[in-house]
């Protein structure tokens, strides 16, 4: 009878910040082979597999599919410990202006797109020094701090997605921090800047609409900061603000729900259900008109 690879039950956070359970799903995920011949005690499983066992796509799959929405909800969390009250006022301002919407023009192949953010998403920049973390320097002399799991992110994630990234930095920096995790431009179809951002009151805005070419029902955004898709509010992921933890695995979390969601042909619909972060937002904005 062929052995069955039993997998941790990844509900629980405690579960994931288990290092070697952590490295299971993302060797899970990469569809690669598990080079272990140890077992690991978590939380509510007992871990046992063969050296060089391939792990199958269907058991991949499942995972996906049991534990993408949960994953979901606990990034949804991100945006309250940003968001402030003026933040949520803004809003309003933004969805009664007429927004800039000239044309990017976008190629795709068919796949939906993810819309990724650059600082603090899948790197930090900071002058202090941060320990076990991959870095690199631009040569204007920044210190750039890479993610953990960001490459692999990458690399996983162009298989099912468009990735473009939409960044509010300079050109000149952006390029150079991109080319260190896609000098071919083969994972990344498209680099946008801070030029691409429509300017609203205080506020820059990402703003979904110029993307004429492609249905908005296709669209993600993975952001640390939600206040650029104010108006997308229904397209966006939020995921927490990298700022230098060697231990931070959230990207992780992001790809298990990025590919349960890649299931449905609207995603946008299927976002919004999942994290309801317009509603949540739009009822926030009530309480604080009405009093």
């Amino acid at each position: 009878m062929k052995e069955k690879l039993l997998l941790p039950n990844f509900n629980s956070i405690n579960c994931i910040e288990d290092k070697q359970n952590l490295e299971l799903i993302v060797q899970l995920l990469s569809k690669t082979k598990v080079e272990t011949k140890k077992s690991f005690q978590s939380d509510t499983h007992n871990l046992s597999y063969r050296e060089g066992k391939l792990i199958e796509e269907e058991e991949r799959n499942q995972y996906i599919r049991e534990h993408g929405q949960n994953f979901g909800r606990e990034l949804a969390q991100n945006y309250e410990r940003k968001l402030k009250e003026k933040d949520l006022m803004e809003r309003s301002k933004i969805l009664k202006s007429n927004l800039s919407k000239f044309p990017i023009l976008i190629k795709n192949n068919g796949k939906k797109v993810l819309v990724l953010d650059l600082d603090q998403t899948l790197v930090y920049a900071c002058d202090s020094p941060k320990d076990n973390l991959e870095s690199i320097t631009t040569k204007e002399g920044i210190k750039v701090y890479i993610r953990p799991y960001s490459k692999w992110f990458l690399e996983v994630i162009s298989h099912s997605f468009d990735i473009i990234i939409f960044t509010s930095a300079e050109q000149k920096y952006s390029d150079e921090v991109l080319d260190f995790f896609d000098k071919t431009r083969l994972l990344i179809s498209k680099r946008l800047y801070r030029q691409h951002c429509v300017k609203s009151g205080n506020f820059l805005i990402k703003n979904l609409d110029c993307f004429f070419s492609i249905p908005k029902s296709k669209i993600l955004a993975l952001d640390d900061n939600i206040c650029y898709y104010f108006n997308n509010l229904d397209n966006v992921i939020p995921i927490g603000a990298f700022e230098g933890n060697a231990d931070d695995f959230q990207l992780v979390k992001a790809a298990i729900y990025l590919l349960m969601i890649n299931e449905f042909d609207d995603v946008i619909t299927e976002n919004s259900k999942i994290l309801r972060i317009k509603e949540k937002i739009d009822n926030n904005i009530k309480l604080l008109t009405t009093f």
